[in-house]
């Protein structure tokens, strides 16, 4: 069998973007929240098993303790409902776009496809410049600012941070849902939304508002939904074995992926 030519991997990926949306981005949190938990190994952490005994506790702490509030428990009203999609969102995961991501990674090596994830999040500006701006915070408009020109021109064109490489510039990841929540907007009810993954009331709303903040959505429509799908495929590529590890290493994926959504949210409000 031929290998697919380029344009037909972009109308495979664009086709995935219609059917799985950006759910494929849960995954990309699960493995920011693993990686930033993981210590690296000392002499301390090589000595006897003996004198660990006392460190066995803290390894039951919730990872999300020491970074911000526990965020009350998203309301579930909805339960039997959000069930169902979960599973439907995750067999379309696991039969369309796995098989086709698996075929996407030995294609395109990682460095090709972090590429890529910095280009696309590197468009994805505007929508973080107006929710910073929105919310009245000057030092994240400025900084989100500050990367877009600098990654666009050194990076070339957002392949490359250098912004946060050189510069120590940290992304200031702001979008519609946290500026709702800025002015005092609660989470609402817990929502598995079709295709996009697990949410909230407010960020549901969220979301249709970053696409309205998005220019591109106007300068170029067509555009923004190859990269829809472009980035689902690539996102899935890279931190998809990190989403089914949490999955398997819990009783109730449901609940973990509910709970996690609520803390990782909260924690980005609290930024």
């Amino acid at each position: 069998m031929k290998t697919m030519n380029g344009w037909k991997v972009i109308l495979v990926c664009l086709a995935l973007g219609f059917l799985l949306g950006p759910a494929s981005s849960f995954a990309e949190e699960v493995d920011f929240e693993l990686k930033k938990n993981i210590e690296p190994m000392t002499e301390e952490s090589q000595a006897p098993a003996e004198n660990k005994e006392a460190a066995k506790f803290d390894d039951l702490k919730d990872p999300f303790a020491e970074e911000t509030k526990e965020a009350p428990a998203l309301r579930d009203p909805y339960e039997r409902y959000n069930r169902f999609m979960y599973k439907v969102n995750d067999s379309l995961a696991e039969y369309i776009l796995d098989p086709f991501t698996k075929g996407y990674a030995k294609l395109v090596p990682k460095k090709g496809r972090v590429a890529v994830r910095n280009v696309i999040t590197n468009v994805g500006a505007p929508v973080r410049f107006f929710s910073s701006a929105l919310q009245g915070d000057g030092g994240k408009t400025k900084t989100v600012l500050n990367r877009f020109l600098i990654n666009s021109t050194l990076g070339v064109g957002g392949m490359f941070d250098v912004a946060g490489d050189r510069y120590a510039m940290k992304p200031a990841n702001e979008d519609f849902g946290q500026t709702l929540a800025h002015y005092g907007a609660k989470p609402g009810a817990y929502l598995v939304l079709p295709l996009f993954g697990p949410s909230t009331a407010r960020d549901a709303v969220g979301r249709v508002a970053d696409s309205l903040l998005n220019p591109v959505n106007y300068v170029a429509p067509g555009v923004s939904t190859a990269l829809t799908g472009v980035e689902t495929v690539n996102t899935y590529s890279l931190y998809g074995d990190d989403k089914k590890a949490l999955d398997e290493s819990t009783v109730d994926p449901y609940e973990s992926v509910k709970h996690f959504y609520g803390q990782r949210r909260q924690q980005q409000v609290d930024k």
